[in-house]
């Protein structure tokens, strides 16, 4: 996702779910992304859940009838606030949350995310953008290219333009 939407919203059959990995977005770019893609409110929801968007979560719960995919993954992640919430959503809609449908049972076992996805513009990338000292495996050398990819990702009209002073700023969907 890297904080981007220029491909959405999405044409039906080309729509994304797994939208909080390997990289979390922002809670402004879920929040646009649900008002111009409201059917993928499931996978936002479950987003939410993964990056710990509590605020965002509670906004749009009231639009989500959770499946049983939403259910596991909050008695998963542990979360006490989002399992009650949508317990609580659950009993008022007085429904049982059903399982996925066949050919989507993958959904069921989604378990890994990394880190959180740049909002930095950069006119200008060289290396100073790509980091090596982190606490991780690999003898602790990681390439983080978060920055690289939000800028590989964005629309041509949102680039900083050479003759624009300023060389850096942040993408944010609410500006």
């Amino acid at each position: 996702m890297n904080n981007v939407l220029a491909g959405a919203p999405y044409p039906k059959g080309d729509i994304p779910y797994l939208i909080w990995w390997p990289t979390k977005a922002q809670p402004s770019t879920y929040r646009h992304l649900a008002q111009i893609q409201p059917e993928m409110l499931p996978q936002i929801i479950r987003a939410c859940i993964y990056c710990g968007y509590q605020d965002l979560f509670d906004e749009l719960l009231p639009r989500v009838t959770p499946d049983e995919i939403l259910v596991r993954e909050v008695e998963e992640q542990g979360n006490l606030h989002f399992r009650e919430a949508l317990r609580d959503r659950v009993q008022s809609l007085g429904i049982t949350p059903q399982e996925p449908p066949v050919g989507q049972a993958w959904k069921m076992n989604i378990s890994s995310v990394f880190g959180q996805s740049s909002t930095y513009i950069s006119k200008y990338l060289d290396v100073k953008n790509v980091g090596i000292d982190f606490d991780v495996p690999y003898d602790g050398w990681q390439c983080d290219a978060t920055d690289v990819e939000t800028n590989a990702c964005l629309p041509d009209a949102w680039r900083i333009p050479v003759e624009d002073e300023s060389t850096a700023r942040d993408v944010d969907y609410e500006e």
